[in-house]
């Protein structure tokens, strides 16, 4: 994995593409590469991790 993007919304962005294509352990890596990066995007990475681990209520 390297850090193929240049803003961190581009990052986040790129995390939803993998998530979407169903590779959780990508997109996952990818976040935590933004926050790493981006420090402010904490709170932003955090709500979109929380996001993916909980399903919807009417299932």
């Amino acid at each position: 994995m390297g850090g193929s993007f240049f803003a961190p919304d581009g990052g986040l962005a790129l995390a939803r593409c993998w998530q979407k294509e169903s590779n959780t352990k990508e997109a996952t890596a990818i976040v935590q590469d933004v926050v790493r990066r981006f420090p402010a995007y904490k709170d932003c990475a955090a709500t979109l991790l929380q996001g993916w681990s909980t399903k919807p209520k009417n299932e």
